[in-house]
């Protein structure tokens, strides 16, 4: 499968790009860049989003490619009169949309379309989903649900008012802005997520600065009872007098190296109910310390 997954990725960069635009969105071509330099990934088609209005022919229902007509599309916000000045054209029922981000990754194995999966929900993109085809290619499909689809005209006759249309503009250059944000999250995540994550929970700490030694012998007989068995004080130069207070049950477990990820979701699982015992257990000692 190894050399399948190499030969798969040779072919498809080599392809020509077939989009409408022939070449990848400019918003997205340091993301498709990062993606496609990793060994275990490569990108079969994106968009960048869109804010679109297509004419459709009046009486079908199902908006395809040649039932269509472009009246305008741009991958950047848009302004009023444009999407006015292109209804205009509209001899049939056009459609005023806003497509978010997609993109289709293809991944070596199924721990890797796991990682990008939690790190593009993590990013915004709650629609994201992988599937294994039959020939075992694992895709990852980066989605998000924030879309906007909306009917202007019907048989050529527009059915609302210019306000209306400076509105659906305001609101689609909204996704749009909240689109490229989520595009930046994913691509500062990717970005960090090339090294060696380690899982860490780190107990309670407080520092506190006491007048005099005995208050601050005071204060660690109070941390130690607690729980807290790792606190201690110590005197500085100038006579300040620092108690620290500490606990031991920390967790600090890597699960990742060279962005490769070592472990099972088993494993994950596993680890995320441990470190939430932990934090209970701090909690609790928190109390009674207080």
């Amino acid at each position: 499968m190894e050399k399948e997954f190499s030969r798969w990725k040779k072919q498809c960069l080599k392809k020509l790009d077939l989009s409408k635009k022939g070449s990848v969105d400019e918003d997205i071509s340091h993301l498709v860049s990062l993606i496609n330099s990793r060994e275990r990934f490569f990108t079969t088609s994106s968009c960048s989003g869109r804010i679109i209005l297509i004419d459709r022919v009046s009486g079908i229902s199902d908006i395809q490619k040649q039932n269509c007509h472009w009246l305008f599309v741009s991958h950047q916000k848009c302004k009023p009169d444009d999407l006015i000045s292109a209804l205009e054209r509209s001899n049939g029922d056009a459609v005023f949309k806003f497509e978010p981000f997609v993109l289709h990754v293809q991944c070596r194995q199924l721990d890797d379309a796991q990682m990008m999966h939690s790190v593009a929900i993590n990013a915004g993109f709650r629609n994201s989903g992988l599937t294994v085809g039959k020939l075992g290619k694992i895709m990852m499909a980066v989605r998000s649900t924030h879309v906007l689809e909306v009917p202007l005209s019907h048989n050529g006759k527009v059915l609302v008012e210019q306000e209306y249309i400076h509105f659906l503009t305001e609101l689609a250059n909204q996704k749009m802005e909240e689109n490229l944000r989520r595009i930046q999250r994913l691509i500062s995540a990717l970005e960090r997520s090339n090294g060696d994550a380690v899982f860490k929970f780190e107990p309670f700490v407080l520092h506190v600065q006491c007048r005099q030694l005995d208050d601050a012998q005071m204060m660690h007989s109070v941390a130690i009872n607690a729980g807290f068995r790792n606190s201690g004080l110590t005197v500085g130069k100038l006579g300040k007098i620092m108690m620290a207070v500490r606990s031991t049950h920390v967790l600090e477990v890597p699960l990742s190296h060279n962005g490769k990820v070592l472990v099972e979701q088993e494993y994950i699982h596993f680890l995320t109910e441990l470190a939430n015992q932990k934090m209970e257990e701090n909690l609790r000692r928190i109390q009674r310390l207080v």
